[in-house]
């Protein structure tokens, strides 16, 4: 049993944008893509792109390495009545995996027909935090899509991250740590893949047209609202209205971040 892409899921062309992790500037990109007004972007949906892919993935894994015993157990039970192996009686693994993708696949249905209703032929989701991996399995699910990830330095994100009090532990900077590192080393496979766009938040900064054009071209739309560049996105704490800004960091919370 192997994966094989179903020659229906060609048609389907999405935009998948993520980061290694969040206050990476992937709202920022979902609301420039949406200003054009040729596609919709939509918002994070965890269960829809990043557990079901898993589900999808852990499923074929799971299959491929038990189906031998799940179909002894279950030939034994048809034929005599009883197995003393019961905890593995299962349906049949191919039949189960080809449901498990196609529930995947019924989502996609879901979010392209809708796009469709709603007057846009072109559609995304954006979705923060997917390791590079999990975007080269949707590749194999998805081999038409488009994928945009978007990355930025270490120490920004933790600034914005305590001034939130997301990540005011020193055991959670180190776990922001350990997980950026990890994605930003598995960013390299998809450095010279050809359905995915890098693009450094810091270079949005520095050079803002450029990253638009390039924008453009990669998803084929045009009058990104330039605009969009100079304003602050989900700026705001989680108990009040007042404006976030960087929050520095401590000596011991630098150190924690550069183990």
């Amino acid at each position: 049993m192997e994966i094989d892409t179903p020659e229906f899921a060609r048609q389907f062309r999405p935009t998948i944008i993520s980061s290694p992790h969040e206050r990476c500037g992937t709202t920022l990109i979902q609301r420039l893509l949406n200003s054009s007004k040729k596609m919709i972007v939509f918002g994070e949906n965890e269960h829809f792109i990043k557990m079901m892919p898993e589900c999808v993935y852990a499923v074929y894994h799971w299959h491929m390495k038990w189906s031998d015993e799940f179909n002894a157990v279950r030939d034994q039970f048809i034929h005599n009545g009883l197995s003393e192996r019961s905890d593995n009686l299962q349906p049949d693994s191919k039949e189960y995996f080809q449901a498990t993708v196609a529930s995947f696949y019924n989502y996609i249905y879901c979010y392209d027909n809708s796009s469709k209703q709603y007057g846009f032929q072109k559609w995304g989701i954006k979705f923060p935090r997917l390791n590079p991996n999990h975007l080269l399995f949707l590749n194999k699910l998805l081999p038409n899509a488009k994928y945009i990830y978007i990355y930025r330095d270490l120490i920004p994100i933790a600034k914005l991250l305590k001034a939130q009090n997301r990540a005011y532990t020193l055991p959670r900077l180190a776990q922001l740590a350990v997980e950026w590192r990890y994605n930003m080393k598995q960013m390299a496979k998809l450095a010279n893949h050809p359905n995915t766009l890098l693009i450094r938040y810091e270079s949005m900064q520095k050079e803002p047209l450029r990253i638009l054009a390039r924008l453009e071209a990669w998803c084929g739309i045009r009058d990104l609202d330039q605009q969009l560049m100079n304003r602050q996105i989900n700026i705001f704490r989680n108990d009040n209205d007042q404006s976030l800004h960087e929050e520095e960091l401590t000596e011991e919370e630098l150190a924690v971040l550069s183990v």
